[in-house]
């Protein structure tokens, strides 16, 4: 039995709205869709898929200075991406070996800031992905 996608949207800030069109992020350009073992990002023009046995640990975290969390952003001289839509937070997950997502060639790092990342954090546990919400304390 397969069950039906499910889509979580990013988080999008009031203020960072209009800034977000630049990347292409509007209403069906921003989601993940969770379907059988993989998890497809659509942030603005940026597709990717990762597949949930690439996927170590997932973890919360947040929340972060506007400027550094808006937007689709690489760090220099590390290895994550980020995909968010504000500053409140994101869940970050961990994969097992550095690989390529959109962009940057050498990724261990994706942060995903969605509305309820609680949600995709739920559904990796389901499939034996263990994770933490940092933010509690």
């Amino acid at each position: 039995m397969t069950t039906a996608p499910e889509i979580l949207p990013f988080r999008i800030g009031r203020r960072s709205r209009a800034l977000l069109l630049l990347f292409g992020v509007r209403p069906g350009h921003r989601q993940v869709t969770l379907a059988g073992d993989r998890v497809e990002i659509r942030f603005g023009w940026v597709d990717a898929t990762i597949d949930v046995a690439d996927i170590e640990r997932w973890d919360i975290t947040g929340p972060y200075r506007w400027y550094r969390a808006i937007g689709i952003r690489h760090t220099v001289f590390s290895q994550d991406i980020s995909f968010c839509g504000d500053a409140s937070g994101a869940i970050r997950l961990w994969l097992r070996a550095p690989r390529r997502v959109s962009f940057v060639r050498r990724v261990t790092e994706v942060y995903l800031g969605l509305e309820d990342p609680l949600r995709l954090g739920t559904w990796l546990a389901e499939r034996g992905i263990p994770g933490h919400d940092l933010r509690a304390g």
